[in-house]
């Protein structure tokens, strides 16, 4: 994982109730965007990890780091576990900036000798072909996008209302649009 530029894994609560516990499923990187322009915080971009019987499975996903700097998962609300493990790699402001990491990973117990499988986004299909790459800092292919002034291009969003107002998401996203 270092050789890829993750230096640490933390264990990041799931939020699962208020507006904050809905996040669109599979949305994770527009949701944690769409809070941070809201309320504040920063994006922080990353990896779930996951270890399977004989592979690690490093997945590309983003959190909210609060305004008030804790990291919390808020997409990952449909699981039955109450947190997650996050590899995080870039943490980020998107009033400024947008990132984008291209790839997740799966690491096979022999990964010295095989490499590591890219998914770019389709997911692990097992009828397509395997490749394996050779493990350097050049598989973590991260991008740095400016910031979208259409806002209608983020996907993600929450189902719940807010526990502290009773506004829908929607209500309070075309608030924030019409501020930013």
């Amino acid at each position: 994982m270092r050789q890829i530029g993750m230096r640490d894994v933390y264990v990041v609560p799931i939020r699962k109730n208020g507006m904050t516990g809905s996040g669109i499923k599979g949305d994770c990187h527009g949701n944690a965007i769409k809070l941070q322009l809201t309320y504040g915080g920063k994006v922080v971009l990353g990896f779930l990890v996951k270890k399977l019987k004989n592979r690690l499975i490093l997945l590309h996903h983003s959190a909210w780091m609060t305004p008030e700097g804790k990291l919390v998962d808020i997409t990952l609300n449909w699981l039955d576990e109450k947190i997650a493990l996050f590899a995080p790699i870039e943490k980020y402001d998107a009033t400024k900036q947008d990132w984008i990491l291209k790839y997740s990973f799966i690491v096979p117990k022999q990964y010295k000798k095989r490499g590591l499988v890219l998914d770019c986004g389709r997911g692990f299909d097992k009828n397509k072909p395997v490749r394996f790459y050779n493990i350097n800092k050049n598989v973590l292919h991260k991008e740095e996008h400016p910031i979208c002034q259409d806002l209608d291009y983020l996907n993600g969003g929450f189902t719940r209302p807010s526990s502290a107002t009773g506004k829908s998401w929607e209500d309070i996203w075309r608030t924030t649009c019409k501020t930013l």
